[in-house]
C-alpha cells in the first residue's frame, strides 16, 4: 500500500508506524478485497459539496468526481471524518450516523482503521504538494493528520 507514496511520506511518518500499517493492511487484504463493492467519491469533503438552500427542500450536489472508484462502504465517511479532525463534534456525528443508520456494521472497527491508514497518507501527499502553490500554511494540518495516522496503528 505505502510503496506508492513518495519518500516524503516515508520521512514524515514514523517508519515503525508505517511498518505496522503495512502489516494491518496485509493481514486484512481479504477483507479489503471482499468489502470493495461500493462506488465512492474518493475526495469527499465540504469543498466538493454545494448546498442549494435557496428554496426548500434544500439539496446537496456533490462535485469533482475525478477520484471515483470502487471501495468499501466506509471509505468516503472516513475521508470526511479525517477532514473534520479539528471538529470532534462533527466526527462524533459521522460515527453516530454510520453506526445507527447502517446495518452494515460488520467489521466496522477494522475497516475504519484500515481506511484511516490508507487515506491519511494520500491527504498528506496532497497537502504537501499544495504548499508550493499556496500561501496557506499546511504544516499544522500535516502534523495533525500524522498524529491521527500514528494513533490509529
Amino acid at each position: 500500500e505505502f510503496d506508492n507514496y513518495s519518500k516524503n511520506i516515508q520521512n514524515l511518518i514514523d517508519k515503525n508506524k508505517l511498518s505496522k500499517a503495512r502489516e494491518i493492511i496485509f493481514k486484512n487484504k481479504k477483507l479489503l478485497n471482499n468489502s470493495a463493492s461500493v462506488l465512492v467519491h474518493g475526495d469527499f469533503h465540504p469543498g466538493n459539496m454545494i448546498i442549494n438552500s435557496s428554496n426548500p427542500p434544500f439539496s446537496l450536489v456533490i462535485i469533482d468526481w475525478a477520484n471515483i472508484h470502487i471501495n468499501n462502504y466506509l471509505y468516503d465517511a472516513v475521508f470526511l471524518w479525517i477532514i473534520f479532525s479539528q471538529y470532534p463534534y462533527l466526527q462524533k456525528k459521522i460515527i453516530k450516523h454510520l453506526t445507527e443508520s447502517h446495518q452494515i456494521i460488520e467489521n466496522f472497527d477494522i475497516l475504519f482503521k484500515i481506511n484511516l491508514i490508507r487515506i491519511i497518507p494520500q491527504i498528506i501527499e496532497t497537502l504537501d504538494y499544495m504548499q508550493q502553490f499556496s500561501k496557506e500554511n499546511f504544516k499544522q494540518k500535516i502534523k495533525n493528520y500524522i498524529n491521527i495516522f500514528e494513533k490509529s496503528v
